[in-house]
Parts: C-alpha cells; structure tokens; sequence
C-alpha cells in the first residue's frame, strides 16, 4: 500500500514538472521583447544561463557518484 502511494505520488510529480516545464519552453523570447536588440541581450542572458546551470548540474553529478561510490564501498565492506 505504501509504495504504491509513493510510486503514484512519484508519477505524480513528474507529470507536474513535465506541465510546466513544457510551459515555460512555450514562452519566446521575442514576446517579451520590444526591440531587435533587446531579443539579442535576452538570448544573451539566456544561453549564459543555460551555460552555468550545465556546469553546475555536472559538477553535482560528479560528487554525487563519488557518494554513491563510496557509500557503496562501506555499505558492501561494512554491511554484509
């Protein structure tokens, strides 16, 4: 019963973050612009953000496998 409410409620949260992720993708640049070089400013400011969340996701990807790992090691060594 429980890890059924957990899977649903799982399920769940991923269709409400697939809704607005979509959402958010469907919002141009250009409708909030009032000039050409305005869009070009917000693309700008766009990509660089893009950029660093990239490098902050890898940076976060690889110290979470270096816990996982070691987490691993001394579950398996500690624990069996």
């Amino acid at each position: 019963m429980t890890v059924g409410i957990i899977l649903a409620l799982g399920i769940l949260a991923l269709l409400v973050a697939l809704f607005y992720s979509r959402r958010v993708n469907a919002i141009s640049i250009d409708s909030g612009a009032s000039s050409p070089e305005e869009v070009e400013k917000l693309t700008e400011i766009s990509s660089a953000i893009a950029e660093g969340a990239m490098a902050f996701l890898k940076r976060e990807y690889r110290i979470l496998t270096l816990f996982m790992a070691f987490f691993c090691h001394n579950y398996h060594v500690y624990c069996k």
